[in-house]
């Protein structure tokens, strides 16, 4: 379905909303696109270019998981600025590069002035608790998307609805209680699975109603 050397989960995409987020989500986990298992190489990280997409588990805190599933943080060797929100995206340009106006059709449709650069690289981050399907090692996991972009290139780029290598992405449907936004979680803390029932436990009799009830000694006891 795909090379086994690991690239992105998808290139020549832009994400437009978090629905288009878990869109990508659902086809990673049906296997129709690629999870990234390891930290990018050097050689990889330099790859790293407008348009590509990665999709990657949070190495579990769990001891009941393999210690080697999942990624503990993502490293692409790119210095980047203070973070900027928007919806439930993180944003960061490249530093040391100068100011220019984000595109219209980025998100949403709204334009803004956010400092980020006309020729440098802009991250966009995005981590949900995912509801995993029944006989996996764990109820929940933690997955993150993180793609790439320029401001002069990212109007060029395909969407879930259009893209011309991967079109079943326009009509991907997921249950809607499956993806969670872990945005403000911290780490590995997942969504509070429903309680169970409390069965009432039986009550002890008063120490005081025993001592009434029990019968006192007659001449035939002992």
């Amino acid at each position: 379905m795909y090379s086994s050397k690991q690239g992105p989960t998808i290139s020549h995409l832009r994400v437009r909303t978090t629905k288009d987020a878990k869109k990508i989500f659902e086809a990673v986990l049906r296997g129709h696109l690629p999870m990234v298992t390891q930290r990018l190489d050097p050689d990889q990280r330099r790859q790293i270019s407008s348009g590509q997409v990665y999709v990657w588990e949070e190495r579990s805190s769990n001891r009941s998981r393999n210690s080697s599933s999942g990624i503990e943080r993502w490293t692409d060797s790119i210095s980047w600025g203070q973070s900027h929100v928007k919806d439930e995206f993180l944003f960061y340009d490249e530093k040391e590069r100068a100011d220019t106006v984000y595109p219209s059709s980025f998100v949403n449709g709204s334009s803004r002035i956010l400092g980020w650069a006309s020729r440098g690289l802009i991250k966009q981050t995005y981590s949900v608790y995912i509801k995993l399907p029944p006989g996996s090692p764990e109820l929940f996991a933690k997955w993150h998307m993180t793609a790439y972009s320029t401001a002069s290139t990212v109007d060029s780029l395909f969407t879930v609805d259009n893209h011309l290598y991967f079109p079943f992405l326009q009509s991907m449907e997921y249950p809607p209680d499956r993806y969670t936004s872990a945005r403000g979680g911290g780490r590995m803390t997942p969504p509070a699975l429903p309680s169970r029932p409390k069965t009432k436990e039986p009550s002890l009799a008063p120490l005081d109603f025993l001592r009434r009830t029990v019968p006192s000694c007659t001449p035939s006891c002992g």
